[in-house]
């Protein structure tokens, strides 16, 4: 048996030499060998400024570095690049807005429609508060149906 030096960690290991020639590198376990294999390297997420390990392989594919989901939704949220509401204290920002039109707390079966349809114009003159049923009817106008009842397309304005 020889002795020979882990290629990750640097211990000093028995091999018995059962690969002849063949291997340049050599390990001391089964979890060296994959943390070696991995390739990580450290970065810094791109939100909370953590310090992570990550493959130099999804490095090399994505323009971000994040250390969790969790700190990916706050940025997309953050930047407006996750394509859902923005939210202040956990609350989309429509409903709080549209909570200080009424002056109350909006109820689970009230419903905010935007009525220009840009979900992104929060300005008060632009939503209503609606009930869940007058909303979808609001919202169904605009659509055809075909011959067995379900939505098709928006109706065309010729």
């Amino acid at each position: 048996m020889k002795l020979k030096n882990c290629s990750n960690c640097g211990t000093r290991f028995e091999y018995k030499g059962r690969h002849g020639n063949r291997n340049n590198n050599f390990f001391c376990s089964y979890e060296c060998y994959l943390a070696f294999k991995t390739k990580k390297i450290k970065v810094k997420c791109d939100w909370c400024g953590k310090e992570f390990m990550k493959k130099r392989s999804d490095i090399a594919r994505t323009k971000h570095n994040y250390c969790s989901h969790k700190c990916t939704d706050d940025y997309k949220r953050w930047t407006g690049l996750s394509g859902k509401a923005p939210v202040i204290d956990g609350i989309p920002a429509h409903r709080v807005i549209a909570s200080e039109k009424m002056g109350r707390q909006l109820h689970h079966y009230e419903e905010v429609h935007h009525i220009d349809g840009n979900h992104d114009n929060n300005r008060i003159e632009n939503i209503v508060i609606l009930s869940k049923s007058e909303h979808a009817k609001i919202h169904a106008a605009g659509k055809e149906r075909d011959r067995f009842g379900r939505f098709v397309k928006a109706k065309s304005d010729a």
